[in-house]
């Protein structure tokens, strides 16, 4: 056991380089979590799915504490958005445990990267038009009913709405940048919650070296969370879009190169 816990302590700094890195971003963690755990810890993806939600709950408990100090997230779109979040998460749950195949759920997880970084790249908004900070505005019907989607694309793949919700709620309302943050990570927290539930209660595989796998990323991503939001108060409104797109471009080539 002693020699297991030693060989698997490299999964710490890689949890602490993906929680600062998705709380920096807003992006749920998932998006980096599932492609390593099954590239490198070599998991059917379906148990990558689940294992990623788990260390994602505590990263994103971790880094939304940390906003909420802050006084950085939009509350009434947030609750606004949960329950259709959780609705399509428990669809897309179910179809990772019961109905989708490993590849399928790479490639899908590579498409996805790939579409949302082009269109949040291809906005063609102005940094320096007026932004709304009205934090008492609520989530507007459209966005509800992707939330839906959203959620689940997020309970299929163990991707943080973030990822979908960050474009629109910076691109369509205006918010400023590290509220849209603040917002989807708040909102992340609650996927990875339930999404680790979900997923628990659906899997008819579970093992031992899970437990290692967690305890290490779940330290680290601890660490991470605290790490991100700090870091973004030392990037602009703009460099901060760029390196989402640039980051989220990059995830989606390689998952689709490793499949096909």
């Amino acid at each position: 056991m002693i020699e297991y816990w030693l060989s698997n302590w490299t999964i710490l700094p890689v949890a602490i380089s993906i929680a600062t890195f998705a709380s920096l971003m807003g992006i749920g963690g998932g998006i980096l979590w599932a492609p390593y755990l099954i590239l490198v810890e070599e998991l059917e993806p379906k148990n990558a799915v689940m294992i990623s939600f788990m260390i994602q709950f505590i990263g994103m408990g971790s880094a939304t504490y940390r906003y909420f100090r802050n006084n950085m997230i939009y509350w009434r779109i947030a609750w606004g958005m949960l329950l259709p979040l959780i609705i399509g998460l428990s669809i897309g749950a179910f179809t990772s445990q019961k109905l989708a195949g490993g590849g399928q759920l790479s490639i899908l997880l590579g498409f996805i990267s790939l579409g949302v970084s082009l269109i949040f790249g291809f906005q063609t908004e102005k940094y320096d038009q007026t932004l709304n900070e009205d934090k008492k505005i609520m989530a507007p019907n459209w966005l509800k009913i992707q939330g839906n989607v959203f959620g689940f694309i997020s309970g299929l793949l163990s991707i943080g709405s973030g990822d979908f919700i960050i474009p629109l709620l910076r691109g369509k309302l205006k918010i400023p940048m590290i509220n849209a943050i603040g917002t989807a990570l708040f909102l992340n927290f609650f996927v990875a919650l339930c999404g680790s539930l979900f997923h628990f209660i659906l899997s008819d595989n579970i093992e031992s070296k899970f437990l290692y796998i967690f305890t290490f990323g779940a330290t680290g991503v601890l660490i991470g969370g605290q790490l991100g939001p700090l870091l973004s108060k030392r990037f602009d409104e703009s460099r901060l879009k760029e390196l989402f797109v640039f980051v989220l471009l990059l995830i989606g080539l390689h998952l689709i190169y490793q499949v096909l």
